[in-house]
């Protein structure tokens, strides 16, 4: 369950911190694109929560356990929280999850969990996708003028202290990481 709410809770919030962007990006497609994303991770919280409402043993649905809980229990890390400065914050800190999604999704589909198998095999495009878009921001910052690159560079060293809490392996997790249901991080971070 807690790990269930720690992939539900980071697209979650990460899905309304985008939406928080919606008719700012720099012009109209770039706009819509990032509204896109938003909805793609809402829609991947979404499934994951209806499916810890499923194995609750109270009567609650997918939304009781989005919005019906006490901010602490939330699982999110801390990166999908951090406030939109400027166009550059938001794709660095989409760049840095898109990157994690990328490869995370890549290990849990071949879980030995069903669901998580299930959900990062129908995930795994929109994923890919993400990462292209925002991989090629972080190249178009970089080539571009020297605003842009000292942007893209302030929100890179915003952003990496939070990059740590993406790869910490919980150690109630380590039965998962055993059985083939969790990667193991370490893994990941290599990665």
């Amino acid at each position: 369950r807690n790990y269930y709410l720690e992939i539900a809770d980071n697209a979650h919030i990460l899905s309304h911190r985008l939406a928080e962007n919606c008719s700012r990006g720099p012009f109209l497609e770039e706009d819509l694109a990032c509204t896109n994303v938003a909805l793609d991770l809402i829609g991947l919280a979404e499934s994951v929560y209806n499916e810890v409402a499923k194995l609750s043993d109270e009567n609650v649905s997918g939304d009781d356990i989005a919005y019906r809980r006490d901010e602490i229990d939330y699982r999110n890390c801390l990166m999908v929280e951090q406030p939109n400065n400027d166009f550059a914050h938001l794709m660095t800190r989409q760049f840095f999850i898109d990157t994690y999604h990328y490869y995370l999704f890549t290990e849990l589909s071949v879980s030995s969990d069903t669901f998580l198998s299930a959900l990062a095999n129908k995930s795994l495009k929109e994923v890919t996708y993400h990462l292209k878009r925002s991989s090629e921001w972080m190249i178009r910052f970089g080539n571009g003028t020297e605003e842009s690159k000292n942007r893209a560079q302030a929100a890179i060293q915003r952003l990496w202290r939070y990059t740590d809490e993406l790869f910490t392996n919980d150690e109630s997790y380590s039965d998962l990481i055993g059985t083939g249901v969790y990667p193991d991080q370490d893994k990941l971070k290599k990665l």
